[in-house]
């Protein structure tokens, strides 16, 4: 990625992503939903067809990806069934912002979670254990608030 001298590489990432919202005319916060989703797709493709026997070749291939990309899904394989089978607030949220949920089913699928506030351990100055609403504050920041 190349880095502008008066910009770092995360603003310059973030300025191609705004043009190339405008150029599909949606919303940047769509935008960064729908590559959100796009990878989490994507993630469990490759999950189903390494199940299904393939080779970590063939499926870079079939879906135009690096066979490095597809190691690095498959060691984190155990997170990603996790995650079909119990989608993360992240993915909830991303969901109904590209319309593919309504936003009451994306309210009452956050709503029947229960959640915990991250807290720093006792006899600990620099950590930090997270809880389960750091899920909601990190989509909000990640999805909704650039």
């Amino acid at each position: 990625m190349t880095e502008s001298p008066t910009r770092g590489p995360s603003r310059t990432k973030a300025r191609a992503g705004r043009i190339a919202a405008k150029r599909l005319r949606v919303h940047p916060k769509q935008f960064r939903a729908r590559r959100f989703l796009d990878r989490i797709d994507r993630d469990r493709i490759v999950i189903e067809l390494l199940e299904a026997g393939s080779s970590q070749m063939s499926v870079a291939a079939d879906l135009g990806i690096s066979q490095a990309t597809v190691h690095r899904i498959a060691a984190h394989r155990e997170q990603v069934e996790q995650d079909r089978e119990d989608p993360t607030p992240a993915e909830v949220i991303a969901r109904c912002w590209n319309a593919q949920i309504t936003r009451a089913e994306m309210m009452a699928d956050l709503l029947a979670r229960s959640y915990r506030e991250g807290s720093i351990p006792e006899h600990s100055h620099d950590a930090y254990t997270r809880g389960t609403w750091d899920q909601i504050r990190e989509a909000y920041l990640a999805l909704i608030h650039r």
